[in-house]
This record gives structure tokens, sequence and C-alpha cells, in this order.
């Protein structure tokens, strides 16, 4: 081989030298942005899952809700059943006294009616 050859081959190799690092770095690029990516996939994922769990703790909490609602209204219920029946009594306890009234004073109403 003569100097020419050798100085066009070293030069060749020197090319092939200079793109294998450029792919080098290239491919190392490609790694770090790939390691990014998954870290990312790994946050989603992550956050899917908390979304999830308050999804999960919010259904719960309106099934709880919807159970305190049906016991305050079944304990408004009661309170006013209660007022109505307290209502009843009075409205008898009042029909009674006037009745009674009327007729412990029969005699004194018919003579009054009678006049």
């Amino acid at each position: 081989m003569d100097n020419e050859h050798v100085i066009e081959l070293i030069k060749a190799i020197s090319e092939q030298g200079t793109h294998l690092k450029l792919l080098s770095e290239a491919i190392a690029k490609i790694d770090e942005r790939m390691t990014k990516l998954e870290a990312l996939r790994e946050q989603d994922i992550k956050q899917n899952e908390r979304i999830e769990n308050i999804i999960t703790r919010l259904q719960e909490g309106s099934g709880h809700f919807d159970k305190i609602d049906e016991r305050l209204l079944s304990l408004e219920m009661q309170e006013g059943k209660k007022a109505l029946d307290l209502k009843k009594q009075i409205a008898g306890i009042a029909v009674a006294v006037i009745a009674g009234a009327i007729l412990s004073n029969l005699g004194t109403v018919l003579q009054w009616v009678g006049k």
C-alpha cells in the first residue's frame, strides 16, 4: 500500500468514527428521552391510581351522605309526626273539655237557649 491509500483509509476510518460518535450521541439522547417517558408513564399511573382512589372515596362519601339524608329525613318526619299527634291530642282534649262543660251545664244551657 502506498501512502495515499493509507491516508484515504485513515480518513475513511476517521469519518466512520465521527459517524459512530454522532450515532452514539443520538442513542444516548434517545435513552435519556425514554427514561423521561418511563418516569412520566409511572407518574401517570400513580396519578390515575390517585384519581381512582378519590373517585372511590367520593362514591363512598356519596353513599354515606345518602344514608345521613335518609336518617335526617326520618328524624324530621318523626318530629313532624310527634307534633301532629300532639296537636290531635290537644284538639281532643279541647273537644272533651268543651263537651264536658256543655254537659255539666246542660241545664243552664237549655234554659238559656229556651229563653
